[in-house]
């Protein structure tokens, strides 16, 4: 199938907003899910753990360590 043929074969398409989905993740619970996926190795595990709590530095300067929610990436440029 060429891509004109896939494209008119497009019913329709769905927008879903994201927005605050992963802000109350459970660590722990995204950690036992892995491990039920089939994920067992324990040292990728504990690398996955040790980012999930890794510290957030904030624009102020301060950090905090986040309880449940994922950490995002905040890239700043300074000039």
């Amino acid at each position: 199938m060429d891509n004109a043929s896939a494209a008119k074969s497009i019913r329709h398409a769905q927008y879903y907003n994201m927005t605050g989905f992963f802000d109350n993740v459970s660590h722990a619970k995204l950690i036992r899910q892995l491990w039920t996926l089939g994920i067992q190795d324990k040292w990728l595990l504990g690398i996955i753990r040790a980012m999930l709590h890794a510290p957030v530095i904030l624009p102020n300067g301060h950090s905090e360590h986040p309880k449940k929610e994922l950490p995002k990436v905040v890239y700043s440029h300074q000039y």
